[in-house]
């Protein structure tokens, strides 16, 4: 899938000092199935690729279309400009069920479970929680709108759906050498309170959970 854009016109609006005060967030609908999945194989810096090789857009878009789980269009927010889609973030009660990837093809599950097996370590961290989160499961914005206040947006929606829950704190986890997310995440007042085990097969990711107060 090649990663939504958004029209000149919306890049002209990207470029207003403005930008921050039109950012419009919504709900999203079924046929937003296709950027929710670029969201997810964003925020994780490809791994649904790495895991499900060509298969990966087809298997995403069809789990969030399949509702009551922690990935589904349901818990899907949706940044706009101007009518554009420009953001979208998936946040929800982090008690919701993990969905099921349906992968048709045995390669496609071969390989998940051997490139499943190099994640293990960050990924089985990413699943403890406590009572009274709600986790950000992955945010993005697209390249030509980042800069210009849609990250905070998204995150603030979260942390009003979260208030208007009653859950105590809002959750994410973040690569440790993503630093410009990790910043962004800082100013929105989220802190560092976990780290994960290297996940050595992987070439040594390791991730951080931040968390916020509500």
């Amino acid at each position: 899938m090649t990663s939504p854009s958004i029209s000149d016109s919306g890049r002209a609006i990207c470029d207003s000092r403005r930008v921050a005060s039109v950012v419009q967030v919504r709900d999203a609908q079924p046929a937003d199935a296709p950027l929710i999945a670029w969201d997810l194989e964003t925020a994780t810096d490809r791994m649904f690729s790495i895991m499900l090789g060509a298969d990966w857009e087809p298997v995403l878009i069809r789990a969030v279309s399949i509702p009551g789980h922690a990935w589904s269009v349901a818990l899907a927010r949706i940044a706009e400009i101007d009518g554009r889609a420009v953001g979208v973030i998936l946040s929800g009660p982090a008690q919701s069920p993990p969905p099921s990837l349906e992968m048709p093809r045995a390669w496609t599950r071969l390989r998940a479970a051997v490139i499943g097996f190099a994640f293990r370590p960050f990924l089985s961290f990413m699943k403890h929680h406590e009572s009274g989160e709600w986790y950000i499961t992955a945010v993005s914005v697209m390249p030509e709108a980042r800069g210009h206040g849609v990250g905070a947006a998204l995150l603030r929606d979260a942390a009003e759906q979260a208030r208007a829950a009653g859950m105590a704190s809002v959750t994410l986890d973040v690569d440790k050498k993503n630093h410009t997310a990790r910043r962004l995440y800082a100013r929105e007042g989220f802190a560092l309170v976990a780290s994960s085990p290297r996940a050595w097969l992987a070439g040594g990711i390791q991730v951080l959970r931040m968390r916020k107060g509500i």
